[in-house]
């Protein structure tokens, strides 16, 4: 499974994404404390942000 870290301090104008990235890690731990008894590893991975022109300003500049 593959979230983000965006939900872990917040960030201005990203609730639904945030809120989305947060229900996958739930998941992630539920299935794994479901799925373990019966041998099934369920692994998540959390990237940090990519990176891309423009993207900082979407993500720092916020609308007054």
């Amino acid at each position: 499974m593959y979230s983000a870290t965006l939900h872990y301090t917040g960030v201005p104008y990203q609730q639904h994404p945030g809120a989305a990235k947060a229900g996958i890690d739930a998941l992630t731990k539920l299935w794994a404390v479901e799925l373990g008894p019966h041998d099934v590893r369920v692994n998540g991975i959390a990237s940090g942000p990519i990176m891309v022109l423009g993207s900082l300003d979407i993500l720092i500049h916020t609308p007054r």
